[in-house]
């Protein structure tokens, strides 16, 4: 890995902030490239990857860590009821805000395309960013390091969740987002309905232009859909962004 003096010394800069060092810095180097990047450095001979592998990888670590930190924290909190503050602190809204809280954007690797228009403040690139960020310090240090670090910048927000002062509504937002892009309203399905009467579990799936972007669990039809529609808004914005970078590249 050949790197410019410029990008060692961001490398520097953004360990400092995080309070680690890495053994592999081409782990971090990797887990702030943004496709943008790649796309541009690979036309002149570069052979890099983008974050997205990584960025794959420290989602189901975050999850994990999450799940882990509310099973600890709250005992008496039922199942239902903390898999919606899981979905509320693992969602693009609160990453970002820790991607913020930590001044990430600075330190990502953008294309020019993305850097004039605005991406170093992107809530889906930043949330992303993060998300393989914790999935390259996991490569490189192991579990334990990645949960000092995401604990320390997420903690604050456990608590707001919790007492209920930070809630998303997913439907409200999915279905902005699809009346903005695609001038029409995604569809929900119930699929399934198991458990006894007074213990339902019901699956449904969101469904955007024929096709299905997210299935969600819930005690209520209402928690599927906002379930579902957590994973379909988080599906649709990255394909929208896939689709706009190719659009500026041609």
């Amino acid at each position: 890995m050949n790197l410019t003096k410029s990008e060692l010394n961001r490398l520097k800069k953004i360990q400092k902030v995080m309070g680690f060092d890495f053994e592999n810095l081409s782990l971090l180097y990797r887990a702030l490239c943004h496709t943008s990047y790649v796309h541009e450095k690979n036309q002149v001979s570069e052979n890099i990857k983008s974050n997205e592998r990584l960025e794959f990888l420290g989602d189901a670590i975050v999850g994990l860590i999450i799940v882990e930190e509310l099973f600890k924290r709250y005992p008496d909190t039922a199942e239902g009821d903390l898999s919606k503050a899981k979905a509320v602190l693992a969602s693009e809204t609160v990453l970002s805000r820790v991607a913020k809280k930590i001044d990430l954007g600075r330190y990502l690797f953008l294309g020019r395309g993305e850097l004039h228009s605005g991406g170093r403040n992107r809530d889906s690139i930043l949330a992303d960013a993060v998300e393989a960020l914790c999935g390259a310090l996991f490569l490189d240090r192991g579990l334990d390091y990645v949960r000092d670090f995401l604990l320390e910048v997420i903690s604050p927000y456990i608590k707001e969740v919790m007492d209920e002062k930070l809630w998303i509504d997913y439907k409200t937002k999915l279905q902005e987002i699809t009346q903005s892009e695609y001038k029409l309203l995604p569809e929900y399905h119930l699929l399934e309905v198991s458990g006894p009467p007074h213990n339902p579990l019901f699956i449904m799936e969101v469904m955007i232009m024929n096709r299905t972007y997210g299935i969600g669990k819930g005690k209520t039809k209402k928690e599927a859909e906002q379930e579902a529609a957590c994973k379909g808004m988080k599906k649709l914005l990255s394909d929208i962004e896939k689709s706009n970078s190719k659009e500026k590249i041609q």
